[in-house]
Order: C-alpha cells, then structure tokens, then sequence
C-alpha cells in the first residue's frame, strides 16, 4: 500500500509539550516557516511529493516533480516505522499512524519551537 507516490496536505502539531510558563500553543498547525525550521535537519526538507519504490528507494520531489533527493526506506517492528536512509549515513525513523489506500499519516518528534510529535498527512496522487 505504500508504494506510489504521495503529496504531502498538512503538517500539524499532534502533541505539545507546555511551555515554561504553563501555555501550549494556539493552534496545531504548523506555519510554513516552523515547517521549514523543523524540517531543516531532516532528510525530507522541502519535499512536498514522496514516490515510494518497490525496491525500496524513495524519490523526494519538491514543487513541479523536481526531484530533490533519492534514498532508502524500509518497514521496522510490526511495519508501522517508516526507516529512512540517505547516504548510508543518516537515518531517521516515522511512525506510521494511518495508512489507506488514500491516506498517510506520519508522526515524528520534534524539539523545534515547541517540543511535542509532528504529524505530516499525505494524499495518494497515484
């Protein structure tokens, strides 16, 4: 059900840690400039298309399909962690919250401007 290629809809807070002073955000979606700021360090910064392979590459695709950057997935544990690999150097890890033929959520933590999980839902384009 993975393989194919999903756009990414909304990037929201799923859970937040409380601020110092007692208050947790506002609202849970997530600006497209803490987007941005969290994504910095991740493999799929600026990636707003994903194309799951078969073999087990993946193409990050950013505005237009052009295509960005070119790694390696796998499932872990009962097939809800979604393992990345770049470069045989970097590995991050999601966890698969929904998966349909449609949807695709995933959920990553996250200590950029408030500490909590991420969650990133994506709509089947093919």
């Amino acid at each position: 059900m993975l393989a194919g290629t999903w756009e990414e809809v909304a990037w929201e807070y799923e859970k937040v840690d409380r601020s110092r002073d007692g208050d947790s955000l506002s609202s849970k979606v997530i600006s497209e400039d803490v987007k941005h700021l969290i994504a910095q360090d991740l493999i799929v910064h600026r990636a707003e298309k994903w194309q799951f392979w078969p073999d087990g590459t993946l193409s990050l695709m950013a505005e237009g399909n052009k295509p960005i950057k070119r790694l390696n997935w796998r499932l872990k544990g009962r097939g809800h962690i979604l393992l990345l690999h770049y470069n045989n150097e970097i590995e991050e890890s999601y966890n698969i919250v929904k998966l349909t033929q449609d949807e695709l959520t995933l959920h990553f933590y996250t200590e950029m401007q408030a500490r909590g999980i991420a969650k990133i839902t994506f709509k089947k384009v093919r």
